[in-house]
């Protein structure tokens, strides 16, 4: 009887790893807080917005993306890949909000200039 169960039961090795993270936890999400919905098991958002701060993080991304868009781009990439995915959209959706014409393009450019003009030598002036 035992070896049967043994059999039979699927433990959490056995699992692949987006399965394991996303059946075993289930803390509500501060995205499902903010949008004022019930978070339900295997919440997209729950792994990745869960913290109190996030109004500094998550709404931003809503105001600019929408959580639908945000939804559909996370699921539609790798469990491995959705975490770097979703601190990039946070960037873009600040840099998006703070340049509303460029976006993060602007910051590029900045650093882009600043790489310019240090590699630009001065003259060496003669007297």
């Amino acid at each position: 009887m035992a070896s049967e169960a043994a059999g039979t039961s699927t433990t959490r090795h056995h699992l692949p790893e987006s399965r394991v993270a996303m059946s075993d936890f289930h803390v509500p999400g501060g995205a499902c807080k903010y949008l004022r919905r019930q978070c339900v098991s295997g919440c997209i958002f729950a792994l990745h917005f869960r913290n109190e701060d996030v109004a500094a993080h998550f709404a931003p991304m809503h105001m600019v993306f929408g959580a639908s868009m945000i939804s559909k781009l996370l699921s539609h990439l790798p469990f491995s890949d959705r975490c770097g995915t979703a601190m990039t959209i946070a960037y873009e959706a600040h840099a998006r909000l703070e340049d509303p014409i460029y976006g993060s393009v602007s910051q590029i450019f900045a650093l882009h200039q600043q790489v310019v003009r240090s590699t630009v030598r001065p003259r060496s002036f003669t007297f």
